[in-house]
């Protein structure tokens, strides 16, 4: 938050309070159309104005409570406060506060008196935002107009913005509801703005007055100790000036003293251990002030119904789609973020690539006798395979991968496999730039490779056996499995390719060096792995069959299971989206090739639902239950799911019941 200077005469430099605080949201995050919610409780700021700031707490019921910590023009600390509300509006919501206050007249310490304190109107404030990240601030405040652009410095613990469900890893505590301000009846005037953040940290601001009774401000970070929160650092600034007098390099820094707080969630005490002149030791029985907007105390996993209205968009199906001994003719393969729909089935007499478009009412046939079709996030690449005549071993036909990309007519995609008897898609990258995938011989090997435009066909070493499954969209990690057969036993193993290396077998350090599962799927940027389970499972241990999610570092997350689930069910992952935060899988019952009795249940994860069957969601929303619903692909965010659900017939040639939906999230917050 706070540029540092030298400090005194001392010549020495203090360590930025601004890489203590700055956690800030990784990627792209966008707030739809400037809805203001929970994850904008959080401290503000500009950065060419360091030094200064907002502390913005979102409360339940549409209010808001502003902090400004900044200077007054001799360089002295002072802050203002404001209570308000929000107003909602079709072209982005405002913190409208009508009243922006400043106190000043209590003295610090034992002879502090709450009767000393007097409050003055100082202006007003409306605050906007254009995403999650950045807003703008208009004020009237001590007699000057103005408008900054605002960034966030910080993220609550719990009070997540874009996307609204958490980010893996970033796991919500339950004291997070700690959140809020607090203060001591007994020096009511005073208080703390309190903000638990990523991985532990809590950030603090507490607004007070110095020994004389000029307003005074005190900031620092503190982590968890026993029951305690101990901030041993806290700091307190001088040098800035209020509005365009206002020069960042001015701005001192010097360590106060320490604070130690206890809470629960009601109530709490504080003990303070100044060491700067002038300021007296004390302690606090606090009470809480605010508590943030979706921050219950104790937190505690919100549902994703809580987090999400939840829509059920039906989508025709093909006329010709059947199900013959338990086999569909009709199978749902590819979503596009705008919903665009691919799939492979019959269309007048004629099996192939099928896609929907948005709004649409019947499918278009986009290629006869194509296969494993694969589209991207933008729909404007499609990839499939179909047989040729290509080449001294295709006499007959081979299998070749094409591309429809930009309204052009399919083309073949170049490769250096010109032998091969069939080159099979195993995966592609979320932006359709690269594939993945494995190329059989008649007479020699089966070689995997990674493609693109740019660099070709690029050999991906493997052993015999290894299958390379999806791809990060930069290319340079591609991630799949291994496996390994005997005479009784057949073991499937998790492997990693970076850049241009070898395959990276995959492993639990923390389990006894457990080898994973296969992989299934990673984020887009390659940094996290998904797979399912340990290449031999252990009865004993429930994480040897449960899904995960893995570090480069070898750390590796356990996704749970969901309420109600089959002890012989098979688990799958289907997707994920971009950034890893949702994950849609599925699992299997009572499973037997061309089964009529097998029947599928797709589950959800994120960081704040944890991992959480469907079937009760999709029960409030599909007309009818059918035998199988599967979750087959997810969007870009997530907030779009392609849903497949069929039930077989008896005699498997009966009529079956097909049907395709979208399952729209949009969020309540």
């Amino acid at each position: 938050m706070l540029s540092t200077q030298r400090a005194g005469n001392g010549g020495w430099l203090l360590p930025s309070i601004m890489l203590l605080l700055a956690i800030l949201f990784p990627g792209d995050a966008v707030n739809a159309a400037g809805k203001i919610h929970s994850g904008h409780s959080a401290m503000w700021y500009m950065p060419e104005r360091n030094g200064e700031g907002w502390t913005l707490e979102i409360l339940p019921d549409d209010h808001a409570v502003v902090y400004w910590f900044t200077y007054d023009n001799a360089g002295n600390a002072r802050w203002l406060v404001g209570y308000g509300d929000i107003a909602r509006a079709d072209d982005g919501d405002e913190v409208q506060f009508a009243h922006l206050y400043s106190v000043h007249g209590p003295h610090f310490g034992p002879d502090f008196d709450p009767a000393d304190a007097v409050r003055e109107d100082m202006g007003w404030a409306k605050i906007r935002f254009s995403d999650c990240q950045s807003g703008e601030i208009v004020y009237d405040a001590y007699g000057q107009r103005g408008a900054y652009p605002l960034t966030r410095l910080t993220r609550t613990m719990g009070a997540n913005c874009d996307p609204i469900h958490g980010l893996p890893g970033e796991a919500v505590q339950a004291y997070a509801g700690n959140s809020g301000s607090w203060y001591d009846p007994a020096s009511d005037g005073q208080g703390f703005s309190l903000q638990w953040l990523s991985n532990d940290i809590a950030g603090l601001m507490w607004f007070t007055f110095d020994p004389q009774g000029n307003p005074f401000w005190l900031i620092g970070t503190g982590q968890s100790v026993g029951e305690k929160i101990v901030f041993s650092d806290l700091y307190a600034a001088r040098g800035g000036r209020f509005d365009a007098l206002f020069d960042p390099a001015a701005v001192n820094l010097t360590r106060w003293g320490s604070l130690e707080l206890t809470l629960q969630c009601d109530r709490g005490t504080g003990a303070y251990h100044p060491e700067m002149a002038g300021f007296a030791a004390g302690i606090f029985d606090l009470y809480r002030v605010t508590s943030l907007q979706h921050l219950p105390c104790p937190w505690v996993k919100p549902k994703l119904d809580e987090l999400y209205d939840l829509e059920w968009v039906e989508l025709p199906i093909p006329p010709e789609s059947t199900i013959i001994r338990g086999q569909r003719t009709f199978e749902l393969s590819s979503l596009v973020d705008d919903g665009t729909v691919v799939g492979v089935g019959s269309l007048n007499g004629q099996y192939g690539v099928l896609r929907l478009q948005p709004q649409a009412s019947e499918w278009e046939l986009l290629r006869a006798n194509a296969s494993n079709p694969r589209i991207s996030a933008d729909g404007t690449t499609v990839y499939a395979q179909w047989g040729v005549v290509d080449g001294p071993n295709c006499n007959q036909t081979c299998v070749r991968i094409h591309r429809l990309s930009g309204g052009q007519d399919w083309e073949p995609v170049a490769n250096s496999f010109e032998n091969s008897e069939s080159d099979q898609i195993q995966g592609m990258s979320r932006d359709g730039n690269w594939l993945v995938g494995v190329s059989y011989f008649a007479d020699a090997p089966a070689v995997a490779w990674k493609w693109s435009e740019a660099s070709g066909v690029v050999m991906l070493p493997i052993l015999p056996l290894q299958l390379p499954l999806a791809i990060s969209d930069s290319g340079d990690v591609a991630v799949g499995y291994g496996q390994e057969t005997t005479a009784t036993t057949v073991s499937m193993f998790g492997l990693r390719w970076h850049g241009d290396g070898g395959a990276q077998l995959m492993t639990d350090a923390e389990h006894n060096g457990a080898v994973l599962g296969p992989v299934k799927m990673t984020n887009h940027d390659g940094s996290l792995a998904f797979g399912v389970g340990w290449s031999d499972g252990d009865p004993a241990d429930a994480r040897s069959l449960a899904p995960w999610y893995a570090h480069p570092s070898g750390e590796v997350v356990y996704l749970g299971e969901p309420d109600a689930l089959a002890a012989d069910a098979l688990t799958y992952i289907a997707d994920v989206s971009a950034d890893g935060s949702l994950v849609a899988g599925v699992y299997h019952y009572d499973f037997v090739e061309n089964s009529l009795t097998s029947r599928s249940q797709a589950w959800i994860w994120t960081q704040a639902t944890g991992l959480v069957s469907a079937q009760a969601i999709l029960d409030g929303l599909e007309p009818q239950r059918l035998q199988h619903r599967d979750i087959v692909e997810v969007s870009s965010d997530g907030r779009t799911w392609l849903v497949s659900t069929w039930s077989p017939t008896p005699d498997g040639v009966q009529s079956p019941v097909v049907r395709a939906a979208l399952v729209r999230l949009s969020p309540k917050r």
